[in-house]
C-alpha cells in the first residue's frame, strides 16, 4: 500500500515540478489543464494525474481510517477530487459549478479528516498558506494563494498518510 501511495507523491510532485517549470507558478493547479492544453494539447495529462492521485488516495485514506466515525471525510476528500479532475474545464459555463463546488468539498473535508486523524496542526498549514497570501496585498501573492493553498493541502494530506500507514503497519 505504501508503495502506491509514493507512486501518487511521485506523480503529484512530478506534475507540478513539469508544470512550474514550463509555465512558472500557476493561479491553481486547475489552470495547469489550460496551460497544458494551449501549449500542447493535451489537458487531458491534468485529469489523468489528478484522477490517478486522488483515486489511489481514496484506498489510502479508507485503510486508514477504517471503523472510524469520520472515514467518510476521506471519501469526501478524494471523491471531490476527482470530480475536479473530470471537469477541469473551470472557465466554462458547464464545468464551473462542479469544478468549484468538488473542490471546495475536497479541501474542507481534508481539513476536517486531518483535525479528526489527531493532525490539527498540520490542518492549519494550508489555512495559514492561504492567509498569510491573502493578507501580503501584492498581486502575485493574491493571484498565487489557491496554488500554494492546494499544494499545502495535497501535501499535508500525504504526510497523514504516510504517518497513519507508518503506524498501522500497512
Amino acid at each position: 500500500m505504501m508503495i502506491f501511495l509514493f507512486l501518487a507523491i511521485f506523480l503529484f510532485v512530478g506534475y507540478n515540478v513539469f508544470t512550474v517549470s514550463k509555465f512558472g507558478v500557476p493561479n491553481s493547479l486547475s489552470a495547469t489543464y489550460y496551460h497544458l492544453q494551449q501549449k500542447y494539447g493535451c489537458g487531458l495529462v491534468f485529469s489523468v494525474m489528478l484522477a490517478l492521485v486522488s483515486i489511489i488516495s481514496m484506498v489510502v485514506a479508507l485503510e486508514v481510517t477504517a471503523g472510524k466515525w469520520y472515514q467518510f471525510l476521506a471519501f469526501l476528500t478524494t471523491i471531490g477530487t476527482v470530480f475536479v479532475a473530470f471537469s477541469p474545464r473551470f472557465k466554462a459555463l458547464e464545468h464551473t459549478r462542479v469544478h468549484s463546488v468538488s473542490a471546495v468539498i475536497s479541501i474542507t473535508s481534508a481539513l476536517l479528516l486531518m483535525a479528526f486523524m489527531g493532525y490539527f496542526r498540520l490542518a492549519l498549514i494550508p489555512l495559514m498558506a492561504f492567509g498569510i497570501h491573502t493578507v501580503i496585498r501584492k498581486p502575485i501573492f493574491i493571484e498565487k494563494r489557491v496554488y500554494i493553498t492546494e499544494i499545502a493541502v495535497f501535501l499535508s494530506i500525504f504526510i497523514v498518510l504516510i504517518s497513519e500507514m507508518s503506524k498501522c503497519g500497512i
